[in-house]
Parts: C-alpha cells; sequence; structure tokens
C-alpha cells in the first residue's frame, strides 16, 4: 500500500473502490472515449506527471497500459507525451490531490510500481507557463527546467528552506512550481528536486519547457 493511498484513506469520503483491469482498447498515443471536456460542463482536463518512470530501465511503465489504466479510472481522451509518464485527459473530479492518489494507487496494484504522480489542470498549467521568469531561455527548452509540486509550501518552509539560495540567479519560485535555468546543463545544475522533497516534504517532478510547452499544445485539443 502507498503512502498516497493511506492518506487518501483517511479522507472523509473518499473511496477508492477496487482498481479494474488494463483496458484492452486502449491503443496508441489518443485512447479515444466520449467527447472531450470542452463539451462537458463538470469536466476538467488535466496534465498527470510521473516522477521517474521508464529511467534507466527502472519503474518501467508502458505508455499503452498507462493509458489504460487512466481510462479504467474514469479519464476521456486520453493522451501521452513522450515515454516519461505525462498524460493528457478529461475527467469529471475536481480533486486533483485526490486524483493523484488514485492515479498512485492503481500503479502500485496493477504494475507494481510505486512512483509519485503530480496532477495539475489546464489552468494551473497555463498560469505556470505565463508566469515563466527565464522567457529570453524558452529557446534553450532543454536547458530550463520546470519543478512542479503537489502543493504550496507554508511561508515558514520557504523562508527556511529557500530552494533559490542553491543559486539566487538561476532559479525562481512560482506558484507551486520551482523554475530553474540551467546554463550549463541540466546534469552541472543545483538538484533542486531532492532539496525540495527533503526540506519541504512535498513530492516534486520536473520537466523542461519543451515538455512543458507541448503538453500545453495537447491540452488546448481537449
Amino acid at each position: 500500500m502507498t503512502a498516497c493511498h493511506k492518506q487518501c484513506q483517511a479522507v472523509p469520503g473518499l473511496a477508492l473502490g477496487p482498481i479494474l483491469a488494463i483496458h484492452p482498447a486502449a491503443s496508441g498515443a489518443l485512447a479515444r472515449g466520449p467527447p472531450a471536456c470542452g463539451d462537458n460542463p463538470g469536466v476538467t482536463a488535466y496534465v498527470a506527471l510521473l516522477r521517474g518512470v521508464n529511467v534507466g530501465g527502472r519503474n518501467r511503465v508502458p505508455m499503452d497500459e498507462l493509458r489504460s489504466l487512466a481510462i479504467d479510472l474514469g479519464a476521456t481522451a486520453v493522451q501521452s507525451h513522450l515515454q516519461s509518464g505525462n498524460l493528457i485527459f478529461c475527467h469529471s473530479a475536481q480533486d486533483a490531490l485526490e486524483l493523484a492518489c488514485k492515479f498512485e494507487q492503481a500503479l502500485a496494484e496493477q504494475q507494481s510500481v510505486e512512483v509519485r504522480c503530480l496532477v495539475w489542470d489546464r489552468d494551473e498549467l497555463t498560469a505556470a507557463i505565463r508566469d515563466n521568469p527565464f522567457p529570453e531561455h524558452t529557446g534553450a527548452g532543454s536547458r530550463l527546467l520546470v519543478h512542479f509540486l503537489n502543493q504550496e509550501p507554508t511561508a515558514e518552509l520557504r523562508a527556511d528552506h529557500d530552494p533559490t539560495n542553491l543559486d539566487p540567479q538561476t532559479i525562481r519560485l512560482g506558484h507551486k512550481v520551482i523554475y530553474q535555468w540551467c546554463p550549463d546543463g541540466v546534469l552541472a545544475a543545483p538538484t533542486v528536486g531532492p532539496f525540495v522533497e527533503r526540506h519541504w516534504r512535498i513530492p516534486v517532478t520536473a520537466r523542461n519547457w519543451n515538455t512543458v510547452a507541448r503538453l500545453q499544445e495537447l491540452l488546448a485539443t481537449l
């Protein structure tokens, strides 16, 4: 049982219920279903970001099975991008944290993979792109990172453990996001993610700007 699953079980009124088997009909980058979000009042466009899947042979999750898993959890218009665990979909759920918990539980039960999942809605992703403090570096998108958080830290945590102190010139804080410019490449840059998880105790996963921009394009199609 994942830590998130335990947390979900403690939420009043949240019933995860059984996780269904992999949906056999989902294949290709787009698993077609009912109309997309824009045609359905009360349905939200989301992006799910899995952390650390299909990296160095660890935590292998085929994207077709991940799309099928999303369908079994009630998602529609499901698309995946790259092999690093990025899903675009529509869902009637209004609580992104709850939805992330369901993804984590299903991955643990169906794939025997325990990874964190962050779920953001379309408006949140649009705001993160709009508020980018390094617009001059978007042309080198592979060296511009966006670290996504599943919640905001407290003001006290931000003050006591400020990740911008790792490199004040290249790291900026946003709402549920940390921006990082890596002029000498990602491998040479300060490790923001481990710092945040160690001190803030908040799940974080990073994507480069090229991936973030593509996810926004895909969300715009829903």
